[in-house]
């Protein structure tokens, strides 16, 4: 992923706003900022969702599973 960086942006609060209301805070908060590429951010996505399973149900055909001692079908081949 993208480089990492750290901002300090001004919050409105100083010295007589936090006087006036009895708080002792920062005057400043900190974001966290990642840089990414948006097809990096939309693979991970689509990714994350088909791993945990929320994509929609009529999307994809369901695997069906044998039943403890079913057998496979034989396959027959007709000829013309």
């Amino acid at each position: 992923m993208g480089n990492r960086e750290v901002r300090f942006v001004d919050n409105g609060l100083d010295q007589d706003k936090m006087r006036y209301l009895s708080i002792a805070a920062n005057d400043k908060n900190i974001y966290l900022v990642c840089n990414v590429l948006w097809p990096e951010v939309l693979f991970v996505t689509m990714g994350l969702n088909d791993f945990n399973g929320k994509r929609s149900e009529n999307q994809w055909p369901k695997r069906r599973m044998r039943k403890p001692g079913q057998r496979r079908k034989a396959l027959s081949i007709k000829s013309s």
